[in-house]
């Protein structure tokens, strides 16, 4: 899998790293940003994985072009965490989805709505939302419905889907 995806160290965990780093060699670290600092404030921590408030201003922003009604807010930091439980449960099974299939999955979305993948992206951007934070949504609704039906398949158990689907397949029986 391609960088944008794979499960790394919070960008805090990074950046502290590297100003610790820098601090040992006794250079001096540059002012960052007001803006850049605010975003990557750590908000809630899940597992020891961050979220933080660039991310949920991300999600909110998603959520508004979902036309989602409510505490916007609240509803965001509940999916991110949410959606961070499932990365950790995804990793932890060994479910990966491939750079090249969120891809194709974002390519394909952009097509169903009869888009380029530049419009799309464009989009994205001008809404707050970014195409990186789309396909981390993307990555994490095909990984966990993977496992899902992967744990359907072990346990015997047939999903409401297959069910309908052997349904139709018996004609209706």
């Amino acid at each position: 899998t391609g960088s944008t995806m794979k499960y790394v160290r919070p960008l805090f965990a990074s950046l502290l790293g590297a100003a610790v780093c820098m601090t040992a060699l006794g250079t001096s670290l540059l002012p960052v940003p007001a803006v850049a600092a605010e975003d990557a404030a750590v908000k809630i921590v899940v597992s020891g994985n961050a979220i933080t408030n660039g991310d949920i201003a991300r999600r909110v922003n998603f959520l508004k072009l979902q036309h989602q009604k409510g505490n916007l807010n609240q509803l965001a930091r509940d999916q991110l965490v949410e959606e961070m439980l499932k990365r950790i449960e995804m990793k932890t099974r060994g479910v990966n989805i491939s750079d090249q299939e969120i891809n194709n999955a974002y390519k394909s979305f952009a097509e169903r709505n009869k888009m380029t993948v530049a419009q799309l992206d464009q989009i994205l951007n001008q809404a707050g939302v970014t195409p990186d934070h789309f396909k981390k949504y993307i990555m994490v609704q095909m990984g966990w419905g993977r496992l899902v039906s992967a744990r359907f398949r072990a346990t015997g158990m047939v999903s409401e889907q297959d069910a309908v689907q052997r349904m139709l397949k018996d004609g209706g029986k």
